[in-house]
């Protein structure tokens, strides 16, 4: 792995574990004048966030941030192959005849 394979490759993993940090919000809302209650995005807060109204809950919107971090996942995999030295692509195809 080269120079730029690694920094990509850490550039990910800081981006993860940002979003890991600032996750995006689910808030579950009840609605007073019908008593339903509804989720709705909270939009983007630090983790150790907690201030809401007292008739909604927030709770981490696992879903969006699953998607997120394959999104980030499978960009840093593409970059680090992408940025792979042609030296090393020439002995990998030698190898594979």
């Amino acid at each position: 792995m080269n120079k730029t394979q690694l920094l990509v490759m850490w550039v990910g993993i800081a981006i993860v574990v940002l979003m890991g940090i600032f996750p995006p919000w689910a808030e579950q809302v009840t609605y007073i004048d019908d008593g339903v209650r509804r989720c709705i995005a909270g939009g983007y807060h630090w983790l150790w966030f907690r201030h809401f109204p007292s008739n909604s809950e927030l709770t981490i919107y696992t879903t969006r941030l699953a998607i997120q971090c394959l999104i980030v996942a499978l960009l840093t995999a593409g970059f680090v192959f992408t940025f792979k030295e042609k030296d090393q692509k020439l002995k990998d195809e030698q190898n594979h005849k």
